[in-house]
């Protein structure tokens, strides 16, 4: 069911996605006070209950018996459609991750292309000013150059 709904929300664009979200939300915030209403309802429906007993009132006995169970089906019912609107709202949570994550993504490739790209410019320059300055024998590092030339490899070569 969760890849089901994964790929439908998908599907959605980000800003009806938010919107579906926050009602979900409201929704669970709602079954929250609901459920803790019946429960307090519950405890005091419990508490009569006891007292019945004490009183031997079968008759107020029967009616709490039936009024507890109603309670209790009405508090199971609004627990099962909280854990269910949880599973969906971890999957609204897990598809605004992604785009998050695909938008990072995204930035973090531009800049690397961005920075490669200003790399490649430069050494570019680089190997047009080397080439010029060597073309007007005006080499700006010669001792850098002389160095490298008196490398032991270049001498195998026999170049010095």
């Amino acid at each position: 069911m969760n890849n089901a709904v994964y790929k439908t929300l998908k599907r959605k664009p980000k800003w009806k996605l938010k919107e579906e979200r926050t009602e979900l939300q409201e929704i669970q915030k709602v079954l929250r006070t609901e459920t803790c209403e019946l429960e307090k309802h519950l405890d005091r429906l419990k508490s009569d209950e006891i007292a019945a007993f004490k009183a031997n009132d079968t008759t107020s006995i029967s009616v709490l018996e039936a009024q507890i169970e109603m309670v209790e089906k009405a508090i199971t019912e609004k627990d099962k459609r909280y854990k269910m609107n949880a599973d969906i709202l971890e999957v609204y949570s897990k598809v605004s991750k992604n785009d998050k994550e695909g938008d990072g993504a995204s930035v973090s490739s531009a800049i690397g292309a961005i920075t490669g790209l200003g790399g490649l410019a430069l050494g570019f320059i680089g190997l047009k000013k080397a080439y010029n300055s060597d073309l007007e024998g005006s080499l700006v590092n010669k001792k850098t150059l002389d160095w490298v030339q008196r490398l032991p490899i270049f001498r195998v070569f026999g170049k010095k």
